[in-house]
């Protein structure tokens, strides 16, 4: 029965798809699927819309809702990736949409193509800009128990933070402002919107000869980092990031880690230069001005860029090289220190693998370097490969914020296998090896350092999983040796399926443990027991209500065995809490998204049983436990 209905349904693709997707899509539902249960309606509904051969920059919601193997996240995402950020240039761009897995990039890279569109959206002279979309936003939250800053008087401000943001999308233009104040900063007039902290940028796309220009606050991102990239880190870990060679325009509250000025993108076909410069005043209060000491300190640095890239597209190859010139001084000093930064950048990509990497140098010849090579052996396995060296003498320029202290050589190879037993089984290994050269500074420095990760997941087509997994560090120093074991294990249970289905009630429930040994001095320990569950009323697909509830109990010995929680947010996000001490946390929230409204309400408490006061200097807080608050609103229009 079973090759029977093999046998027809090849018949049946045959006629509408290339021999590669009939082969991908007939094993993905003989996976899923049990002989007498193929959706059949499903599969001839997708066959009949021709989707053997689309451009994925010009489907729309309701073709890829036709594609059994996406699942509304996905979609979701892709449309959101596609209006932000401009059509595909690659079906290799999906691999890196944080909701997209291996397996449904696949299947949409066999039955799909990145081509061109001819949108009037994206030509001036015809473009609607009364068709973008205007989003506002708003959040705001603080702690209910006053903190010493208050009660001593060095806090300016009232015990509430918040931001507002307001952003308009168009494929041709971009605009974004936003205003941050944290707790206990005073408003201020006299220098600027009353906040603390604003920010604002316009992006004009396809402007004449101009594909892209950027006025205001951006980020650079160009290479691994290892002269301009802001927010990555050189460390146990590497971030080895997907050359994207971009500016992109800023609009988180984070008061630092961005830049101030001008930046504009030609793309003269395989062939793209781009320019970039900025003057900003900074200082090292990571944005917190709430006493006269930390006003005082406000903006009295400053610092200035100039940059350059160009790259080349040949077929499937790449090659840049990026320079940056950098000032900086205290507003103070008379003169500017200068540095200069140099590197080439490369990424090939093949059909099932991918080599990417920059070599970097200083003013000084010094040098550093970041090189990842990633396959998919097969449609089961992937391996990752990275290989990373750091003269202790090359200082960046501009990005990451520990090279500006880097004393010592590091070299390392990271390696990570994953591995797919089953459509239900899956493992990721990780090992990581680096060693430091001769410490400057510090008589105790690391030798050599070694980390090992495995974990095992297993989940079914409900939201139902079953994850397992075991990290061992080991740090030799100059004193001994440093260890760490860690083991996190939790269950998930829900009603949410892959497919299209639309549920009136969704329900997930997901209950684990974490456990830390860490060995420095002596050995310490730490363990951490959580529940998290949530429900959501869906009045149709685009609307519902949404309550969460978490809980965890704790007892680690130290700051340095604290264990992370990952708890809901406001606006349907995410956010991570660190708990240390012994005590027990608990949250409640509350979503809403009525038409194109979005209302959060979160309100979490955290009670120790170890200490009678929580935090230190003007945070403390007298008593044993915190309680905070957060509301969020978001409107479209």
């Amino acid at each position: 029965m079973k090759q029977a209905i093999f046998l027809i349904l090849s018949c049946l693709l045959c006629l509408a798809t290339p021999l590669k997707a009939e082969q991908a899509l007939l094993q993905w539902l003989l996976d899923r699927y049990d002989e007498d249960t193929l959706p059949m309606e499903e599969l001839e509904e997708w066959l009949s819309h021709e989707t053997d051969s689309f451009n994925i920059n010009t489907a729309n919601r309701e073709q890829l809702e036709l594609l059994p193997f996406l699942n509304p996240i996905q979609i979701e995402q892709l449309l959101e990736y596609r209006f932000d950020y401009g059509p595909l240039v690659s079906m290799y761009e999906l691999y890196y949409l944080s909701d997209w897995d291996e397996e449904s990039a696949g299947l949409l890279s066999e039955i799909a193509f990145a081509g061109e569109i001819e949108d009037p959206e994206m030509n001036w002279k015809t473009a609607n800009f009364n068709a973008g979309k205007h989003t506002i936003k708003m959040r705001a939250g603080g702690c209910l128990q006053s903190k010493a800053g208050y009660e001593n008087g060095l806090y300016g401000g009232i015990p509430v933070n918040g931001w507002l943001k307001y952003g308009y999308r168009h494929p041709l233009l971009q605009a974004n402002l936003t205003l941050e104040q944290d707790e206990g900063e005073p408003l201020d007039f006299k220098h600027g919107p009353g906040v603390d902290f604003y920010s604002g940028n316009i992006t004009f796309n396809r402007l004449s000869f101009i594909n892209q220009l950027i006025i205001g606050d951006y980020k650079a991102n160009y290479g691994q980092g290892l002269v301009i990239r802001e927010n990555s880190f050189f460390s146990s870990t590497p971030i080895v990031i997907f050359t994207e060679n971009t500016c992109k325009p800023y609009t988180s509250t984070t008061e630092y880690g961005y830049l101030r000025g001008m930046a504009f993108e030609l793309d003269c076909k395989k062939f793209e230069l781009h320019a970039f410069g900025s003057y900003l005043p900074y200082d090292n209060t990571y944005g917190l001005h709430r006493t006269e000491k930390e006003i005082a300190q406000k903006s009295n640095h400053t610092k200035a860029l100039a940059g350059l890239h160009a790259n080349c597209q040949i077929q499937r190859f790449r090659l840049g090289i990026t320079g940056l010139y950098h000032f900086s001084k205290k507003v103070s000093d008379p003169v500017w220190n200068q540095s200069f930064n140099i590197s080439t950048d490369y990424r090939y990509t093949g059909k099932r693998w991918l080599i990417t990497g920059e070599l970097a140098m200083n003013q000084s010849a010094h040098i550093a370097t970041v090189n990842r090579f990633w396959t998919n052996l097969s449609s089961y396995i992937q391996l990752e490969l990275a290989a990373r060296y750091y003269d202790r003498y090359y200082t960046a320029a501009e990005a990451h914020s520990y090279t500006k202290s880097k004393r010592c050589d590091e070299y390392g190879i990271l390696s990570q296998l994953g591995i797919q037993f089953s459509r239900n089984l899956k493992a990721d290994i990780q090992l990581d090896t680096y060693a430091l050269g001769p410490m400057v500074k510090k008589a105790n420095y690391t030798l050599f350092n070694h980390e090992s990760d495995i974990q095992m997941t297993y989940s079914t087509q409900l939201a139902h999983k079953l994850f397992v997994a075991y990290k061992h560090k080991k740090q030799s120093t100059k004193s001994g040796d440093n260890q760490l074991h860690r083991i996190k294990f939790y269950w998930q249970y829900g009603n949410r399926t892959e497919s299209l289905q639309f549920l009136k009630h969704e329900y997930h429930l997901k209950t684990g443990l974490a456990h830390v040994w860490l060995h420095q001095n002596a050995w310490q320990k730490g363990t951490m027991v959580y529940l998290d569950f949530s429900y959501q009323y869906n009045f149709n697909k685009r609307n519902h209500v949404q309550i969460a509830w978490n809980a965890a109990v704790f007892d680690t010995q130290n700051y340095s065995t604290q264990l992370y929680l990952t708890v809901h947010e406001v606006g349907s996000s995410v956010t991570g809490v660190g708990l240390y001490g012994l005590g027990g946390y608990q949250s409640i929230l509350l979503n809403c998204k009525l038409s194109l409204w979005k209302i959060g309400v979160r309100l979490s408490d955290i009670r120790y049983l170890d200490r009678n006061t929580i935090s230190s200097d003007n945070e403390q807080i007298s008593g044993n436990h915190k309680t905070t608050w957060r509301i969020y609103v978001s409107k479209e229009f």
